[in-house]
C-alpha cells in the first residue's frame, strides 16, 4: 500500500461529526473512527449477503417451505393480518 496521507474532511461534515461527539461525550477521532467501522462491516456485510444470493435456488427453498413433510405449524406460526404472498 501507498503512503498514507492525512484524510481531508469537508468543513461542514467535520462540524456534524463534532456535534455528535460533544452529543456522546468522546473525542472527535472517537466518533469518525465508529462511523468509519460501521460503515465497513455494513459494506462486509452486504458482499456476505450478495455472494449467498448468488449460491442460491429461490425454487428450491420455496419447494422446501411448501413440502407436505414435517410438523403442522404450531401456535404463533400465523402469518401477519394481510400478508399477501409475493411467488
Amino acid at each position: 500500500m501507498g503512503e498514507l496521507k492525512p484524510l481531508m474532511i469537508p468543513d461542514e461534515l467535520r462540524e456534524a461529526l463534532a456535534a455528535e461527539a460533544v452529543g456522546e461525550g468522546i473525542s472527535l477521532e472517537a466518533i469518525a473512527i465508529q462511523a468509519v467501522e460501521r460503515h465497513l462491516e455494513a459494506i462486509k456485510t452486504r458482499k456476505f449477503f450478495e455472494e449467498r444470493k448468488r449460491c442460491s435456488d429461490p425454487e428450491w427453498v420455496m419447494q422446501f417451505l411448501n413440502r407436505e413433510v414435517g410438523e403442522p405449524p404450531q401456535p404463533g406460526d400465523e402469518l401477519p393480518e394481510g400478508y399477501v404472498r409475493t411467488r
